[in-house]
This record gives structure tokens, C-alpha cells and sequence, in this order.
């Protein structure tokens, strides 16, 4: 990776603005533009921003762990080069949802969180890491891809004809799942059965 973009990685997932950073550092407004498109980096301009960050851009590596799912969709979105106008017209919502989703104002349903990894080409566990592994009980599966699907618990026990409470059951690991019934929910899940077992 150049040193421009790990400049421009170093600011999203720091949460700066273009105006913000270039106040913070010393550096015009053009000057960064130019250093985060081409990568071509004055060493005067290296040692500004590593001294008042007391980073090394060389080995300069995002860490989105701590970051909330509003700041790491903002991460990708700015990364791929989209405008909050091109991804809300790519994902059918409005601007001012996306503004509240990135700064935070907002969750978005699992199935957004879908529509938005997608779109931006990343992986769904970035945004939802509790997305349960193989060895994960039935009823976590269940209640993950149920919100995945962006259903509630009412209406997964209306497509499969049964009592909420047998869903939330079921979830809470309460019920054990016979076959015909597992298989039932993955249709209406829209996952392979395998992925409930």
C-alpha cells in the first residue's frame, strides 16, 4: 500500500474530515488531495503528520476493532470512493439515515447491514461480529440469520405457523428443533440447513 493511502486510512478510521487533518497537521487542502490520490509523499509532509500522531506511516495498519458499525461503514464507503449520495442510492435509503447510521444516531437492521457489505465489498462479520461459528447452538443461528433476513420473532413464527414464544424458545435454546421443523425455518431463513446444524 502507498504511503497516500495509508494517510487516508489513518485519517477515516481516525475520524477526521479533509478540513479537520489539514488543520491538525499543517497541510492544505490541495496538498492532501494530491497526496491521497497519487501516493506521492514529500518527506516534509511524512514527518509532520507521524510526529503529531506519533505513528510510523510505513507500519501503519488499520485497527477497526473498537469502531462502531457507523464509523467502519464510513471507513469502506470513504475507502471505495463513494459519496454518502452514491451508496444511499446503491443501498435505496436517504442521506440523512446514512448520516445518522455513520455518526452513530442509528443501528441498522441486520438486513441493511447485508445490503451495505455487499455494496461496499466487505465482509458481513466487519459489521456484525456476532455472526456464530459452526460449533454455535441451533438457537443462535436461528436468531442471527432470522435478523440477517431483518424478521422479527412474531413474524419468523407466522412463515413457519407457530407461537412467537415457540421462536424465542427455540432461540434460547429451551427447544430442540426436530428435522422437518429446521428444515421448515432454513426456507424461510433462506439458508441451507446445514447452516442451522
Amino acid at each position: 500500500m502507498n504511503t497516500g493511502k495509508r494517510i487516508r486510512d489513518f485519517r477515516v478510521s481516525n475520524g477526521y474530515s479533509y478540513t479537520d487533518f489539514c488543520k491538525e497537521v499543517g497541510i492544505h487542502p490541495r496538498t492532501l488531495s494530491r497526496i491521497e490520490k497519487s501516493g506521492e509523499v514529500k518527506q516534509k509532509y511524512i514527518d509532520k503528520i507521524e510526529s503529531r500522531f506519533g505513528i510510523s506511516l510505513a507500519d501503519y495498519k488499520v485497527d477497526l476493532s473498537d469502531k462502531s458499525v457507523g464509523e467502519i461503514v464510513s471507513y469502506y464507503r470513504i475507502k471505495r470512493g463513494l459519496t454518502r449520495d452514491e451508496l444511499t442510492a446503491a443501498l435505496g435509503i436517504n442521506k440523512s439515515y446514512l448520516s445518522a447510521i455513520e455518526t452513530g444516531g442509528r443501528v441498522p437492521s441486520a438486513s441493511l447491514l447485508l445490503k451495505i457489505s455487499k455494496t461496499l465489498k466487505i465482509n458481513i462479520k466487519l459489521l456484525m461480529p456476532d455472526v456464530p461459528d459452526n460449533e454455535a447452538p441451533i438457537g443462535e443461528k436461528v436468531r442471527y440469520y432470522r435478523r440477517l433476513k431483518g424478521l422479527k420473532q412474531k413474524e419468523l413464527a407466522e412463515l413457519v405457523g407457530v407461537e412467537p414464544t415457540t421462536i424465542s424458545r427455540i432461540e434460547r435454546g429451551i427447544v430442540i428443533l426436530s428435522e422437518d421443523r429446521a428444515a421448515q425455518i432454513a426456507t424461510v431463513l433462506s439458508v441451507y440447513i446445514s447452516q442451522l446444524q
